[in-house]
């Protein structure tokens, strides 16, 4: 019976079976060092200008942001933030382009006191709910809806988009 060669041990040219772990201090280092680099590279995201999105205080329903090429206001900076001020419609015409990437957003309700908006879990009790960024067309716009889990059921995204898809961009009122 032939024992097979422990898959630890390293073959060299002067000794056919020599115990030496494979690889050795070398292969080490070099494994430790493409590790550093892996975790360097998953941390590495885009990052994105925060924004604050100030929301009328009685505010339900899905918010809109739809970032036209021309003829809307540009989007206002404020202390290096992005700031969105809805209308009581909840829809918003900025000049300007969506960013992507990574920040640490602020939501309000505003009105006679301003104060910050619950986020949202499932299950929760939040109120921010079905964030996502998209385009119709040559329309690219944000949303994200306002409201319990239960309310934005009643009221489908689908309906939004399609609603946008058959108006054309308009400078808010």
């Amino acid at each position: 019976m032939v024992a097979w060669p422990n898959p630890r041990m390293q073959r060299t040219p002067s000794a056919p079976l020599m115990r030496k772990p494979l690889g050795g201090r070398k292969a080490l280092h070099r494994r430790y060092v493409a590790l550093l680099v892996a975790s360097f590279l998953a941390c590495t995201e885009q990052r994105r200008t925060p924004c604050v999105y100030e929301i009328p205080e009685q505010f339900r329903g899905w918010l809109l942001i739809e970032f036209a090429p021309a003829g809307c206001p540009p989007i206002p900076v404020e202390n290096g933030k992005r700031v969105f001020r809805f209308p009581p419609s909840g829809r918003l015409c900025l000049s300007g382009s969506e960013e992507y990437g990574v920040a640490k957003d602020e939501f309000y309700f505003v009105g006679t006191t301003t104060r910050v908006v619950p986020q949202s879990a499932p299950g929760g009790n939040g109120l921010l709910w079905g964030g996502g960024n998209g385009s119709v067309g040559s329309r690219t716009f944000e949303h994200f809806f306002v409201g319990s889990e239960q309310e934005m059921a009643k009221q489908p995204l689908p309906e939004l988009l399609n609603h946008l898809a058959s108006e054309t961009p308009r400078p808010p009122a």
